[in-house]
């Protein structure tokens, strides 16, 4: 290790990837507030404060970030608001713990974000999965459907609330309405992560807001595509099912007791951005998005996730989100990225198996759209014109069935815990959660029996080079002792 004290190798890579200058295909929003100049005024040394008269205490809030979360519910539709500058997982956490106590049962999709997993092992919930359901040809689990829910729901009765995510990391909605009514006629709780989805609503060819379609709480990830700061992040209720006192507690006990002032601003900066800009930034989002997506048909070898591709009985495909499979240029997305960002400039948000995402945003114009296009289309060319060959495009894997439940998430997470080699860790019972990351999707849970299926999955997402998250040491894993 270099040990030179005069280095500063965080401040040397991000001063790096500045001089690049590549496209931002992903998130934060804000583009390097190329969209958002309001971030040029909040970014300075001068306005990183703490709670000082007249700026009030985002712990018990009674001037003016009470006056700007005011402003933000009204925006949003809701009843309340509370600022996040822990991002949406403080969030997340802090609706597990007020609508949920230990022992008692939350009904929720397998494709939730490692958040949620947090949040279930706070409170002591026991988490009942819905069945596992793949997009035809596309590496991902859809959505429940309103029929898998009824099951859940039936099945459950006893369960205090259901956890919905609006959208999933490629875009894809539930039929959100149609559960939560479902939800709300058993006295449920309909909890939505939102995180991708500040911008929804804006426009009519975008997917409505959980709000407008019943949900009781949900969490919205500003940064991710609404212009504020990485790690800024709102939190909504609706209606009297969820406790807004206990979820100011809650927010008490989680957030930070010395909250970036930076952030707080940003938020109000993006929520009044959103507000007077959003609808005309929107619509051209969604133009520019369409021509691209328009144009990759053209190209050959890529294909654009659209509505098309997935069964009625979802809610709606965020087109601003674009999921692109290269199979067909004889590539993984990992390598697909890498060429993206080497040769031409390009750094999308996620990359796997044979697909990549890139994120757009209202702070995108057609100069964004349009480089991203000469620069798929130099991918293209580059791979028919390549004497090196290609990458094999693998087979895309199936996601692994439930593994059974051995131990609460809770119980799993307190238990000692040992290492053990890879291969011996079938029927072992998980002592922490591996997450392939991003999107932040656990593989199997504390508490969970390691199923070779499970396994073999793991091992098929690090061979493509995604990322992996809860191996402690490679080529082993943690589990119950």
């Amino acid at each position: 290790m270099d040990c030179d004290q005069s280095r500063r190798p965080m401040v040397e890579a991000l001063l790096a990837y500045r001089a690049e200058s590549p496209l931002r295909l992903h998130i934060p929003g804000h583009k390097g507030g190329r969209g958002t100049s309001f971030l040029r005024e909040i970014i300075r040394p001068s306005l990183d404060l703490t709670e000082v008269p007249g700026l009030d205490d985002l712990g018990s809030p009674a001037g003016v970030i009470a006056q700007a979360q005011d402003l933000a519910a009204d925006f949003f539709g809701s009843d309340r608001a509370f600022f996040l500058v822990n991002g949406c997982t403080a969030g997340i956490q802090a609706l597990c713990l007020a609508t949920v106590r230990p022992g008692e049962e939350v009904i929720m999709p397998r494709n939730v974000h490692r958040a949620v997993l947090a949040g279930v092992i706070l409170a002591g919930a026991i988490p009942v999965f819905l069945p596992v359901r793949e997009a035809p040809g596309w590496p991902f689990v859809l959505p429940p459907n309103a029929d898998e829910v009824a099951a859940a729901l039936n099945s459950h009765p006893q369960a205090v609330a259901v956890w919905m995510v609006h959208p999933d990391y490629h875009g894809v909605t539930p039929a959100l309405a149609e559960i939560g009514a479902m939800v709300h006629q058993r006295g449920m709780i309909l909890l939505v992560d939102e995180a991708h989805g500040s911008h929804f609503g804006l426009h009519p060819d975008l997917p409505p807001s959980a709000l407008s379609l019943g949900a009781d709480a949900c969490v919205k990830g500003m940064h991710k595509t609404g212009g504020a700061l990485t790690q800024a992040a709102i939190l909504c209720l609706q209606g009297t099912r969820v406790e807004s006192g206990r979820v100011a507690r809650n927010l008490a006990l989680l957030q930070t007791s010395s909250p970036s002032y930076l952030l707080l601003a940003s938020l109000d900066a993006a929520r009044s951005w959103l507000a007077t800009e959003g609808t005309v930034r929107a619509a051209e989002l969604v133009g520019m998005v369409r021509e691209v997506r328009r144009k990759i048909a053209g190209l050959g070898g890529i294909r654009c996730l659209g509505a098309g591709d997935l069964p009625g009985e979802v809610g709606r495909l965020d087109e601003s989100r674009l999921c692109l499979d290269v199979g067909g240029l004889g590539m993984t997305g990992v390598e697909a990225a890498r060429r993206l960002r080497r040769v031409h400039g390009v750094q999308v948000e996620y990359a796997s198996f044979r697909h990549l995402i890139g994120v757009f945003s209202p702070s995108d114009t057609r100069r964004e759209g349009s480089r991203f296009l000469k620069a798929l289309r130099g991918l293209v060319a580059g791979v028919r014109n390549s004497k090196e060959g290609v990458v094999d495009a693998e087979r895309l894997p199936s996601w692994p069935g439930l593994p059974p439940a051995r131990l609460s998430p809770q119980a799993a997470s307190l238990t000692p815990s040992r290492l053990v080699p890879e291969g011996e860790g079938v029927g072992e019972i998980a002592a922490v959660a591996v997450v392939s990351y991003p999107p932040g999707i656990p593989i199997f849970w504390p508490g969970e029996e390691i199923t070779m299926g499970a396994l073999s999955y793991l091992r098929q997402v690090r061979a493509v080079g995604s990322g992996l998250q809860g191996i402690r040491k490679p080529g082993w894993l943690e589990v119950c002792a």
